[in-house]
């Protein structure tokens, strides 16, 4: 309902209020509301996604819940532009099954499971992926 759905999508979830980007694939039982999905990203099954944006191709795997809970926290990063609820999150960024993203979080891109705290990204917290190790030859 009151959702602009591009062209190339997969839905077989629901969508409600948002803009979703082609190439979108929303499995069964998930919920998106209130959000912008770009490009190319998955959401798993039984996902709630709300309040948020996703950037291009990413992956929210099974049973996991964006925009999570009733904490409204500013974000401690950018207290000035994130204080309503919205959570954003990067491209390439692969969130794990059954993780919860609380509200005015910032997840940058590419942004895997090691990078992230155990189990829940607390309301108001921002996370960056972790540098790769260099490995030097001899």
């Amino acid at each position: 309902t009151d959702t602009l759905l591009s062209h190339g999508c997969k839905i077989e979830g629901r969508i409600e209020r948002s803009v979703i980007s082609p190439g979108v694939h929303v499995a069964e039982g998930a919920v998106i509301r209130d959000s912008i999905v770009m490009n190319g990203t998955h959401v798993g099954r039984n996902c709630i996604i709300d309040h948020a944006i996703l950037d291009k191709e990413t992956i929210i795997e099974p049973d996991t819940q964006v925009g999570y809970g009733d904490d409204y926290r500013p974000n401690k990063a950018h207290p000035d532009i994130l204080s309503c609820g919205l959570t954003l999150v990067g491209k390439h960024t692969i969130v794990p099954a059954s993780y919860r993203v609380g509200r005015n979080c910032i997840i940058y891109d590419s942004v895997i499971e090691r990078d992230l705290p155990p189990g829940e990204l607390k309301s108001g917290e921002t996370v960056r992926a972790r540098p790769k190790p260099i490995r030097l030859r001899a």
